[in-house]
């Protein structure tokens, strides 16, 4: 019987040791500033349309870029680049209809940061 129990436990710390772990994988975000009395400036999404790229998505995930469509995602990342080049726009303002898919945002930061976006900001709408 001892034997028996020797193996199960060498079974099971093999086991323990040889079973590999999925890590949850998740976009990295930074925790917003804490409130400080030392002036904080609040962007109106005018004044953020003004200096960035948008990046328009409906519920469907059709997407603008400066209101005007392009024909798939993946021309994104060749239209934002031209846009920093031709405007010298480095920020991206993704504005998501509220019914927009995760995928689809995704996919814009994806091709933001691809581009060289240097700061990517998101809103959502709710269509009345």
């Amino acid at each position: 019987m001892t034997p028996m129990v020797d193996v199960t436990f060498q079974l099971l710390i093999f086991f323990m040791i040889t079973a590999s772990f999925v890590t949850q994988k998740s976009l990295q975000t930074s925790p917003p500033e804490p409130n400080d009395d030392t002036g904080t400036v609040q962007m109106q999404v005018e004044e953020l349309q003004d200096q960035s790229v948008v990046v328009n998505i409906d519920a469907e995930g059709a997407m603008l870029v400066d209101d005007v469509p392009i024909e798939s995602p993946s021309v994104l990342v060749e239209t934002l680049t031209s846009k920093m080049a031709s405007e010298q726009k480095t920020q991206l303002l993704i504005e998501a209809d509220y019914n927009a898919k995760h995928g689809s945002i995704i996919q814009v930061i994806d091709a933001g940061i691809s581009a060289g976006m240097t700061n990517i900001r998101k809103t959502s709408r709710q269509d009345e």
